[in-house]
This record gives C-alpha cells, sequence and structure tokens, in this order.
C-alpha cells in the first residue's frame, strides 16, 4: 500500500531494487502518460512481480493528478520497490516546477557504469553525483561519453542531433529508454533517423538536442570539455517550438 515503509534489509533499501517515474502534470493532465507506464512496468516484468500489481500504484499516481487540477504545471513522481517479503509498495509525491526549454551548457563526464537500463531503476547514485556536481560548476547536465567519445545520453535526458532533416538517435544502449523519444518516434517515426555509430564529432557539423519528459526539447547551445569549452551549431527556435508542442500535446489523465 502508499506510504508502507520498506524495513533496511529490503532489496529496495539494501540493493536498491526500485524504479521510478517523474511525470510532468499540467493543469491535472498527464503527458506521455502511457510510455511512461509501459517502462516502470518492465521493472515487474523483470522482478517476477505481477503485472496488476501495479494497479494500485498507478491510482495514487492519476489521483495525485485530479488532486491537481488547478495547477498549471507540477513535476509529480512516482516510486515503487520491494519489501522483504518482496511485496510491491510504493509511494507519490509532487514538486514545484517550471517548464524549461532554454539553451543548456554540458559538461563531458567519462560514464563508469554501462549497464543498459529499460526501467528508470532507483539505482542512480552516478546520475545523481554528476548532476550536484554539474550544478556545483555552473553547468546545466552533464553530457556521458564512452571511452571512443561516443556519446551516450545526459543525466535526466536523452540526447539527438538535428542534421536538418531528421532527428538522429542511438540505434542501441547503453541507455535508458526514453518516454519521450519513444512518444515521438511512435507518432513521427519518418523524422527520426535511428545510426550505429554517434560520436562526439557529429556536434561540429549539426546543432546538439537534449530532450526529456519534462521539459522537452531543448538546445545545447556549449559544451565543456575539462578546462575547454566551445560554442555548438545553432538551431532555429521555431523548430524547438514546433517539437515541444508535438510532444506534449498527447496528454491524459
Amino acid at each position: 500500500m502508499s506510504d508502507s515503509l520498506p524495513g533496511w534489509d529490503s532489496p529496495l533499501v539494501q540493493f536498491g531494487v526500485g524504479a521510478f517515474e517523474t511525470l510532468r502534470c499540467e493543469s491535472g493532465n498527464f503527458p506521455l502518460l502511457r510510455w511512461h507506464r509501459d517502462r516502470i512496468s518492465r521493472a515487474l516484468e523483470i522482478w517476477g512481480v505481477a503485472p496488476e500489481k501495479l494497479e494500485a500504484p498507478w491510482q495514487s499516481l492519476l489521483e495525485r493528478g485530479r488532486a491537481l487540477e488547478d495547477v498549471s504545471h507540477r513535476r509529480v513522481k512516482l516510486l515503487i520497490g520491494l519489501t522483504e517479503t518482496d511485496e510491491l509498495v510504493h509511494h507519490v509525491f509532487d514538486f514545484s516546477f517550471a517548464p524549461n526549454s532554454q539553451s543548456r551548457t554540458l559538461r563531458l563526464e567519462s560514464q563508469r557504469i554501462f549497464l543498459p537500463q529499460s526501467f528508470k531503476t532507483t539505482s542512480y547514485e552516478e546520475h545523481y553525483w554528476a548532476r550536484r556536481k554539474a550544478a556545483r560548476e555552473g553547468v546545466s547536465d552533464v553530457l556521458y561519453v564512452d571511452e571512443k567519445r561516443e556519446m551516450l545520453e545526459a543525466s535526466t535526458s536523452c540526447l539527438l542531433i538535428w542534421d536538418g532533416s531528421h532527428f538522429l538517435v542511438r540505434d542501441k544502449g547503453p541507455v535508458l529508454a526514453s518516454t519521450s523519444l519513444a512518444s515521438l518516434r511512435s507518432r513521427y517515426p519518418e523524422d527520426f533517423k535511428p545510426i550505429s555509430a554517434f560520436p562526439l564529432s557529429l556536434t561540429e557539423r549539426f546543432p546538439l538536442l537534449m530532450m526529456s519528459a519534462l521539459n522537452g526539447m531543448a538546445h545545447v547551445g556549449r559544451l565543456v570539455d575539462g578546462q575547454d569549452s566551445h560554442e555548438l551549431k545553432p538551431i532555429d527556435e521555431g523548430l524547438l517550438e514546433d517539437w515541444n508542442r508535438r510532444l506534449f500535446a498527447h496528454s491524459e489523465s
């Protein structure tokens, strides 16, 4: 049941056997709701928990949305996890939130843990501390790269390249499955082009974007690499506005 506290010896507390979704709530409605549910459902499948066990947490989420009908924007989080007896517990909480599509500055970071994630796990320590460090250094977020300087993701966003006619995206992991990207690719498949190589050098030719289910698409205007930093290719703001309208037009409650 909601707000049940798992013990210290529970898989959730000991090993991070938990999952969460952070949703954008607009006047009680949740854009991308279907894709958030699809992703968190994968956690139950991997844990061997019956899919119907998600119904109670999901209804708690929807009830929180209805309670926020008079609030223009709110960030709502659904957290689920396993107790020491493998029972599913959940908690729903919400935070203040103002959409932000301003251009970002990212700092390059080598990602140490390369585990493809089909759902958003509570084993989130690397992303948590990387984002905290980025904030202390006055940049928006980190951009993870591998040993070959292939771009992976930001700590809370997926990455896209605009080549002038298509969005170029990674065709495989190790990155978190993105709800916002899954939604757009399902509705506008002809506008997205998966590519097998996603090198940092692409940013020398094309604009770089980051996208999340909270803020939508935002331009990455500057990269910080050690002691060096440089401006990236600009992008038409009207293009971003159009795609963010498309992204959040699919709203459910």
